[in-house]
């Protein structure tokens, strides 16, 4: 948005001392033609709404004609279900970018009846008198001039006087009322001018989005089509399906009497392998906790090949003395750590996380270890980033050993417990009258495990710290709480008092408003906290910006935001996100009538950091716990500059 007073171009200085007829009425026509310019592109965007909505006819028409084939293969069912998706997918994306020409030719159109544009009538009829009097007046002297050229008498002359004296007057005139008449036309000409460049860059910004959707489509039916394998259904075809042993798959094509005849006699030999061997009715094998039971002897009779091992040896393709790995429990009971508005987010991180290969018992305990120095390296007295856990299981170091533990010992050393620890903060930050005016961190301490198990809370870090324990957590000691964890739950919620909250804030606000008789804008400035680390700051994600307007406000014509936002008119809210955390963001809204400065929220996130300087530790009370690295986020609250 630009301001005019401030960044104006000068029509009144300009043209308020020239001849009207050079200067404002050649405003006058400029405005007819930008009016005729104006429908001209109104048109264009019309003519590539209808384009497009033809287009989606078509597609929706052309979804019809392709079903499910009766001919299609049937491994490549996945990529077929892919190519047949696109029409519906490419006529929502169509849609979408119709129904934003649909209201670019809306906006074009009626512009000349909002805003600034819409005065310039009642502009034009105070003018028009003043103009056709100084054009008579002109004449008239012309006139006069001539007759006292031909007639040098004193009559003519004092005629000649009198219009001299009334063409002074009314130029005077002219000169004290064109000023506000220009600079309601340059107003009118910068306002339809910024119309132009925001629809062309609204018309970029949705072809942009059209192109991203089209990037999506393509980038999943690569993927589909890069999982096909010709081969398998080949061998699906003939019935013979690519596996470790040969074993025989029934054919979707074929006859009974044309398949294999190996594959039932595949099928009933076992593979020899000692861990799959099958056997009738196998115990289930020993655990940490469990006594094996006591040998027996082998059956006198076994096969002369590969004899089935009893329930309680090992397999014949292992070592007899090695023990079995440790068991661990099932990683999937990874909760989220976020109340439910932020629960989505924590679900992506998770995802993420998950598609890296877990480390094996052999080298778990070395990852945590060097996980946990280099945390040791990387803690800041008031951001505190994801700290890992040293724990190591005992099961895993007896893995390492070269002498084989005894059974006591394996009976001793149960299976640990794998538990999730998170912490969630959130920054409440008011600014009023351009200082920080309230901090407030609350923050709460979520934990989770498969199984019901007692764990032991200590909190270090700050003592003056609130904290309130959820329901079944007692507190044994000074900052030091004992629960039976269980499924995702709150285990703490605390407050932290700040003496300095500015050196916590991790964005500065500042805003600047302009209220006029028939539009309201505002400046907002954004930047990195100087006070809080740069390596903090760089990691702060999703900026976003919103002002919403009273309901009783009338909107007289588009809104206009540099970055460019969504401005939805039921709910009379505007928002839009920053290119960069540092910058500035320019707002316009054209008013009916006088408007008032407002409150102007931001939203951000921060993952893998709390500003607090509160530190919370897990350990054991009883059974052995295998504490994951702590996730930590930091979200914005009530995070606003109030008007």
């Amino acid at each position: 948005m630009t301001d005019v007073p401030e960044r104006g171009v000068g029509y009144v200085p300009a043209l308020a001392h020239k001849d009207p007829r050079s200067g404002f009425v050649a405003l006058q026509q400029r405005l007819r033609h930008a009016r005729v310019f104006h429908d001209h592109l109104a048109d264009y965007m019309a003519a590539q709404c209808e384009a497009e909505e033809a287009y989606i006819k078509h597609l929706q028409k052309a979804a019809k004609r392709f079903g499910d084939p009766a001919h299609i293969p049937v491994e490549y069912r996945p990529v077929y279900a892919c190519l047949v998706d696109h029409f519906g997918q490419l006529a929502q994306l169509h849609t979408v970018f119709a129904r934003q020409l649909q209201r670019q030719h809306d906006m074009l159109h009626t512009a000349p009846a909002h805003g600034a544009w819409s005065a310039l009538p009642r502009h034009d009829e105070g003018m028009a008198p003043s103009i056709r009097e100084l054009q008579s007046l002109e004449s008239q002297l012309a006139k006069d001039q001539r007759k006292l050229e031909q007639k040098r008498t004193p009559a003519a002359q004092s005629k000649l006087a009198a219009t001299q004296e009334a063409l002074s007057r009314a130029q005077a005139a002219w000169q004290s009322r064109a000023p506000m008449a220009l600079q309601a036309y340059e107003a009118a000409d910068l306002e339809r001018l910024t119309m132009l460049r925001d629809a062309a860059m609204h018309l970029a910004k949705g072809q942009s989005e059209l192109a991203r959707g089209l990037y999506d489509m393509a980038r999943t039916t690569a993927q589909a089509a890069k999982a096909f394998d010709p081969r398998a259904d080949m061998a699906r075809f003939v019935g013979v399906q690519h596996m470790p042993h040969g074993i025989a798959l029934p054919s979707e094509y074929m006859d009974a009497s044309h398949r294999p005849q190996a594959a039932p006699t595949a099928i009933e030999t076992p593979p020899l392998v000692g861990p799959r061997e099958a056997r009738p009715m196998p115990p289930p094998a020993p655990t940490a906790i469990e006594t094996p039971p006591v040998p027996q002897a082998p059956p006198p009779q076994a096969p002369p090949q590969a004899p089935p091992a009893p329930p309680h040896e090992p397999p014949a393709s292992l070592p007899a003395e090695r023990p079995s790995a440790p068991p661990s429990a099932p990683r999937s009971a990874h909760l989220s750590f976020m109340p439910p508005d932020d629960a989505a987010e924590m679900t992506r991180i998770r995802e993420q996380l998950r598609q890296h290969a877990r480390p094996s018992s052999s080298r778990r305990r070395e990852f945590r270890a060097s996980s946990y120095d280099v945390s040791e390296h990387a803690h800041h007295p008031i951001v505190s980033p994801i700290i890992g856990s040293p724990f190591t299981s005992p099961m895993t170091e007896a893995w390492h050993e070269s002498t084989p533990p005894s059974v006591p010992e394996r009976e001793a050393a149960p299976a640990p417990v794998p538990i999730d620890v998170g912490v969630y903060e959130r920054i409440h930050a008011v600014w009023r009258h351009g200082l920080l005016d309230q901090v407030r961190v609350v923050g709460e301490v979520r934990v989770a495990a498969p199984r019901r198990v007692r764990a032991v809370l200590r909190l270090a870090g700050d003592a003056h710290a609130q904290i309130h324990p959820a329901a079944g957590v007692t507190c044994t000691a000074p900052h030091v709480y004992e629960l039976d964890v269980g499924d995702d739950m709150c285990a703490l919620e605390y407050e932290v008092p700040l003496d300095q909250g500015d050196q916590v804030v991790p964005l500065l606000l500042q805003t600047q408003w302009r209220c006029e008789a028939q539009q309201s804008s505002v400046l907002v400035t954004h930047r990195p906290n100087p006070a809080v680390p740069p390596v903090v700051t760089a990691a702060l994600q999703d900026v976003s910006f919103r002002i919403s307007l009273p309901s009783d406000a009338h909107v007289t014509g588009g809104v206009m935001s540099e970055p460019i936002g969504d401005w939805d008119p039921a709910t009379h809210t505007l928002s839009w996100h920053a290119h960069a955390l540092e910058g500035r963001s320019a707002v316009r809204f054209p008013l009916a009538t006088q408007g008032s400065p407002q409150d102007v929220h931001a939203s951000w996130r921060l993952p893998a950091y709390t500003m607090s300087p509160l530190d919370v530790h897990v350990e054991a009370a009883g059974t052995p716990l295998a504490v994951a690295p702590m996730q930590r986020m930091t979200l914005a609250g009530r995070y606003q500059v109030v008007s």
